[in-house]
């Protein structure tokens, strides 16, 4: 979906239907037109009416500040049409997957190698430098993300400047100093010069102070936050959040802190998505029975099939763990648990597993040192002062979210995802269409690996 909004003046986002999914976007000279990228390539351009189609296929789409449009190609090739028509005219030079279109010209592209180039006055240089994205401002600044997801701007002297607000991984510069950016959880975030007026979203009077959320209509929630160095005001927009399907094959996903995101695919094989990265890389070929996403970014804690016990990284490199186990978990500070020989429970100590009273199936450890567990006859337990307390419910498996959300899976045929209400001491019923398991990461991210190896994830 497409969504607009004058920031200057509107106080929520607004949806501009088209039946497309659309991937890249780019604003166009005059108010609520753009230049947009859907799915498998095809070009539109809405004109504040209505949506029309451009010829060719495109990669990648900008629009520079005197209304000329460009794209990216076949074999990654550069095309620029006249603000008045799309007779698109290929345009020599490196070949691109990002592209952003400046004053007089000016084009900045990153090529398919990551690094940073520009057109000035029909002449290509190359900066030097790799880059993830790069934008332009209708003024002539120049930002860039770097591959770590970090922003920095072009200062006048040929160096770069780091922004300081956290990781970003996709940027379009505005007037006045403005930069429009996503973060890799998908939350929008406006960075502002402190001279420069404050857009109506981030006007004291709709937020009720820095740590306050609001949530519009739609569903999009609007945070207003006062960063450290004070030239800088930023909005955080995210939202709405809704299912989408997820590449790839699955028996089991799990979340971690650091937002790392890992699968056990076929034959026991083992992938791993790191935060802001799209695509899944393989770990392991074969062997994993149960993962669950560590503390640290690029490192986990897993079961294999012949009930042992590994610290892995991304690389593949395991280091064992004393005993035998037939269920794993690790909560936010790290700490290890697993069940052993007949449901007996053991968490890891500075010098080793220690015992804990019970005996059960299943267990799952999340955030604030929560765990929880399910018996062997499928009752529901909660751990509690070193004891395990009975909840309502009956489950087949049980999940702590890193946001501190406690989840089960129950129902007749077991695949029904339920959240516990802390208030009214009860399950509530979030999905019927069937979930093998469930994973919630610090952000709220729902995923879910269905019985059929599908995958989905609620963000």
């Amino acid at each position: 979906e497409v969504y607009w909004a004058d920031p200057a003046n509107d106080h929520k986002w607004s949806e501009i239907g088209g039946g497309d999914n659309f991937v890249d976007i780019a604003a166009m000279p005059g108010r609520k037109a753009a230049f947009a990228l859907a799915e498998g390539g095809a070009m539109k351009m809405y004109d504040g009416r209505s949506w029309r189609n451009v010829p060719g296929i495109g990669h990648a789409v900008s629009v520079g500040p005197d209304g000329r449009k460009w794209h990216i190609g076949g074999s990654n090739s550069l095309y620029v049409a006249d603000p008045d028509d799309f007779n698109w005219q290929r345009i020599n030079g490196p070949k691109a997957k990002k592209i952003s279109a400046g004053q007089g010209g000016m084009l900045w592209v990153i090529d398919t190698n990551d690094k940073l180039h520009y057109l000035l006055n029909g002449q290509w240089k190359d900066f030097g430098r790799k880059a993830k994205d790069v934008s332009v401002s209708p003024y002539g600044a120049v930002w860039i993300t770097s591959l770590e997801n970090e922003v920095f701007r072009l200062s006048y002297n040929g160096s770069w400047k780091e922004g300081r607000g956290g990781t970003i991984s996709q940027i379009d510069a505005g007037p006045s100093g403005a930069l429009w950016a996503l973060r890799p959880d998908n939350a929008i975030v406006l960075y502002r010069h402190k001279s420069t007026p404050r857009p109506a979203m981030a006007d004291p009077g709709n937020l009720v102070d820095s740590t306050k959320t609001v949530v519009q209509d739609n569903g999009i929630t609007i945070t207003q936050i006062e960063v450290d160095e004070p030239t800088v005001t930023y909005a955080v927009i995210s939202g709405p959040k809704k299912w989408r399907n997820v590449a790839g094959r699955a028996s089991q996903v799990s979340i971690g802190k650091s937002g790392d995101v890992w699968h056990i695919g076929g034959s026991g094989s083992l992938y791993i998505q790191p935060l802001g990265q799209l695509g899944w890389k393989q770990v392991l070929a074969s062997g994993v029975a149960r993962v669950e996403a560590g503390r640290l970014k690029n490192n986990a804690f897993i079961l294999t099939t012949d009930g042992k016990m590994w610290n892995i990284d991304s690389l593949g490199k395991k280091t064992p763990i004393s005993g035998w186990a037939s269920d794993i978990a690790v909560d936010d500070v790290g700490t290890q648990w697993h069940i052993g020989g007949h449901g007996s429970v053991y968490r890891m100590g500075d010098s080793g597993w220690i015992r804990v009273p019970g005996n059960v199936a299943k267990i799952a450890a999340g955030a604030d040192g929560k765990v929880w567990s399910v018996g062997r006859q499928g009752e529901i337990y909660r751990l509690e002062n070193n004891q395990w307390n009975q909840v309502p419910g009956q489950a087949r498996d049980v999940a702590v979210g890193r946001d501190g959300s406690v989840w089960h899976l129950g129902g007749p045929d077991g695949n029904t995802l339920y959240q516990w209400d802390e208030n009214a001491k009860s399950w509530k019923v979030i999905d019927e269409t069937k979930a093998q398991t469930v994973s919630v990461s610090a952000a709220g991210e729902i995923w879910v690996a269905r019985p059929d190896g599908s995958m989905t994830a609620y963000d």
